[in-house]
């Protein structure tokens, strides 16, 4: 790829940046009129409360008088104290488990690093930390002196991000993060970060705050009124305060978004905005993949299984996750990005998050896209920068299980066996890869059988699956799922339901002012019906495209499950109904009640669960069922079924009852999914044998 040395000026701060700058700066000063305003009042509080208390005293000496006196003395010295108690809270600040290393470690890495700082203009960091994560971030000890003083910043970068980038795209991150090095305006950061512990203090952090005024006001009457004046004051202050926090706050996130615009520019500059572009898509998909590994392993604690290695792991959920959505390989096992995948982006509605550090993915890439400056590409795994890559994987996987109790006695997975038990996993817990996910998390939509079969008769010649089942009708239900969001999205609009703030939002691209909510949101309703009669109409022709394709005694069989899913179906929806009523008259015994609600709440409850025993005892003596549950299930349920429980007996309540009744109501539910599922599952196997013989 042939380039030329991109134009300065695209890394000069934008006019918006400085904008937001001034901005900030004027959000600080005001919070330090603000506070010393607050200061000066509790001052002059104290000196109010305590001439009147001197003088009360001094007017008459009796007992009385002296009480109040010193009340209110005590009163205004508090007032003073509660506006500069902060000073003496110690502050420690939690970026989860780093591990620092060193150049004697790793002299490649150190080196690139090294060499980006001088290709960024910026100072070497002060430490380089590890952690685990799909994520790469500057940190520095913020304390009240960083805001006068230079402070050293930290690089901490994330091994699953190094996992899920090549090498130019992993160089291409890291100059953003030294662009963050570069930024004069992360002092404001300093400064509101600070200034959010003050304000944090005076809040929430006054339980010793509140123990001294409540001991002091327990030894006298009088003296709980001059605590009552104090504790009014405060409300006052914390009043301002809170109106205080939500300004700073709000434009000092709107400086970070554009930070991170500026950084990204920083990127493109040294690395290329190629590079830059196809590394957001990258660490979106590390990010989901990520995720999916570690709820996976999660999940297996509890069988006392643990992987050996994360991060080869994580490489193949990616290639799984890469082949679900069609996108190429490549050599080091990643995602060809060409394009934004419909699973990253799929809202049409975007309402702008005021409280957001970073603008959302699209948006950054729309300004790198208009930078356009294009750098080479180095294909190596950004792995290839690390000494005992294998060595620092085992170690951080080890480091995740340190919580776990009894680690020492799990079994260890290496890739193959995890693929092995993974794929196994998800072919067993999942409709056919070839459906795409067409069928997942619903109901097939009922239609009359019979006359289906009456038109696969009247329809002449055999239809292609390729040819029904395209990308754009496999992606209905998904398409319903995301209108449904988008108009919640709207609803909450229309109902005052969001920020107050927020004026307007993104449709498809374009701003509309809140006022067209109502009618943006009627055009996405006529999209959403147009969708559900296209999923209606498609699970019809599946079925009578299989029927057209199947032999005689094929098709008996396919009517059959149809008929047997329908009915299944059918009975879910009343078991949802027997659930979701349960579990309604259940929940408020979680919660701290009178005695009298709590009888009239186990009444209802005993009332509605009439149901659930005589379903779960139908549930119990048919094989259908009993072939899906698990022991602890059949258990759980056989134990609920054994006893007429008593949940709240005055004046306690019955825990091992409640907690029956509570895996009994689980257990329920899983068994009923579980029963469809397979039934769904094999029927839509059969459908699918049939559909590809053509």
């Amino acid at each position: 790829m042939h380039t030329t040395k991109p134009d300065k000026s695209v890394i000069q701060p934008s006019k918006a940046f400085k904008q937001q700058i001034s901005r900030s700066v004027n959000a600080v000063i005001l919070f330090v009129i603000v506070y010393l305003l607050l200061l000066l009042g509790a001052i002059g509080c104290a000196i109010i409360f305590g001439a009147l208390g001197v003088g009360i005293i001094a007017l008459k000496a009796h007992w009385v008088t002296i009480v109040f006196g010193l009340g209110l003395i005590f009163s205004g010295l508090m007032l003073v104290f509660f506006v500069v108690k902060f000073i003496f809270k110690r502050n420690r600040d939690h970026y989860g488990e780093r591990f620092e290393i060193f150049e004697a470690d790793q002299p490649e890495l150190f080196s690139f690093i090294r060499q980006l700082t001088a290709e960024t203009g910026t100072d070497f960091p002060k430490h380089v930390y590890l952690t685990p994560e799909v994520n790469a971030y500057v940190s520095y000890d913020s304390t009240f002196w960083s805001m006068f003083l230079p402070v050293k910043k930290n690089l901490t970068i994330g091994l699953g991000l190094v996992n899920s980038l090549n090498r130019s795209e992993f160089k291409s991150v890291l100059a953003h993060e030294f662009g963050h090095f570069s930024q004069r305006s992360m002092k404001f950061g300093s400064y509101v970060y600070n200034m959010n512990k003050v304000i944090h203090n005076m809040l929430y952090d006054n339980d010793s705050y509140q123990s001294i005024i409540d001991k002091w006001a327990s030894f006298h009457s009088f003296l709980r009124g001059t605590a009552w004046i104090n504790v009014q004051i405060i409300k006052g202050i914390q009043f301002i305060l809170r109106k205080v926090y939500v300004f700073l706050n709000k434009n000092q996130m709107s400086l970070s978004r554009q930070m991170e615009f500026h950084a990204d520019a920083i990127s493109a500059y040294v690395a290329g905005s190629n590079n830059a572009i196809t590394a957001s898509r990258r660490l979106d998909i590390g990010g989901m993949c990520y995720n999916t590994i570690l709820n996976y392993w999660n999940a297996e604690i509890k069988d006392k299984k643990r992987a050996d290695n994360f991060y080869p792991q994580h490489s193949e959920i990616v290639r799984q996750f890469s082949t679900l959505n069609q996108l190429a390989i490549d050599a080091n096992g990643l995602p060809v990005v060409h394009h934004r995948i419909a699973a990253l982006d799929n809202e049409q509605i975007v309402i702008e998050d005021q409280w957001a550090s970073h603008p959302s993915s699209k948006d950054r890439e729309a300004a790198l896209e208009a930078l356009n400056i294009p750098q080479p590409i180095e294909d190596q795994s950004a792995w290839s920068l690390f000494n005992d890559a294998d060595q620092l994987q085992r170690k951080f996987t080890d480091d995740m299980y340190s919580s776990v109790n009894e680690i020492n006695t799990f079994e260890k997975l290496d890739l193959e066996a995890f693929k092995a038990k993974y794929y196994k996993d998800v072919n067993e817990n999942n409709y056919h890869p070839e459906y795409r996910g067409y069928y997942n998390g619903r109901h097939l939509n009922n239609f009359d059988i019979d006359e289906a079969i009456r038109q696969s008769e009247n329809d002449k010649g055999k239809i292609r699956f390729t040819e029904l089942f395209t990308d754009e009708k496999s992606n209905l239900p998904k398409r319903i799922s995301y209108l449904a969001d988008d108009i919640a999205k709207l609803d909450a609009i229309i109902e005052n339901r969001i920020e107050s703030g927020v004026k307007s939002f993104d449709f498809k691209g374009t701003k509309y002012p809140n006022s067209e909510a109502a009618s943006v949101k009627e055009l996405l309703n006529q999209e959403l019906s147009e969708a559900e009669s296209q999923v209606k109409e498609l699970d019809k022709d599946l079925f009578i495209a299989t029927y057209k394709n199947a032999e005689t005694d094929e098709q008996q069989k396919l009517r059959d499950g149809y008929i047997l899913l329908f009915k299944d179906q059918k009975q879910d929806n009343g078991d949802y109904e027997i659930y979701n009523n349960v579990w309604a008259a259940f929940s408020p015994l979680f919660n701290t009640m009178p005695y009298a609600e709590i009888e009239r709440a186990v009444a209802q409850l005993y009332k509605v669960e009439k149901r659930l025993k005589t379903r779960l005892q139908e549930i119990a003596n048919d094989d259908a069922y009993k072939a899906v549950m698990v022991i602890e299930q059949a258990e759980a349920i056989k134990k609920y079924l054994s006893h007429n429980w008593t949940y709240f007996a005055y004046p306690d309540y019955d825990n091992e009852a409640i907690a029956t009744l509570e895996i009994a109501l689980s257990s329920f539910i899983a068994v009923i999914n579980e029963r469809t599922f397979k039934l769904k599952k094999q029927l839509l196997e059969i459908q699918l044998s049939l559909l590809q013989q053509y």
